[in-house]
């Protein structure tokens, strides 16, 4: 009978012994295959989330930048505007005092 349960016994412990085996085994290669593409889309996805970020705030600073731009522009525009309307406002002034001064002397000398 001692005999038989140590034999049981070894038996036993030999079958859990390749059970746990196996089933480390196992959870090693499921811990690999889930592994695998956890690392892949850490991988992946961050440096994709980094350059998303990059191009955002390069994004952001083109729009400002054109922003910037539109603003100057509109405020060289309206200077330019400006600038015409008085030079043209002095012209027409000039015109009319040399129309004058013509017209006096014109007058004066008859």
């Amino acid at each position: 009978k001692s005999l038989c349960r140590n034999r049981a016994v070894v038996v036993v412990v030999r079958v859990s012994g390749w059970v746990v085996a196996v089933a480390v085994l196992v959870l090693l290669i499921l811990l690999v295959v889930l592994a695998v593409p956890v690392l892949v889309l850490v991988v992946l996805v961050v440096p994709v989330l980094v350059v998303l970020i990059v191009l955002v705030r390069l994004v952001m600073l083109v729009v400002l930048a054109v922003m910037v731009l539109l603003v100057v522009m509109v405020l060289l525009t309206v200077l330019l505007m400006l600038l015409v309307v008085v030079v043209l406002t002095v012209l027409v002034v000039l015109a009319v005092l040399v129309i004058i001064i013509v017209v006096v002397v014109v007058v004066m000398v008859e």
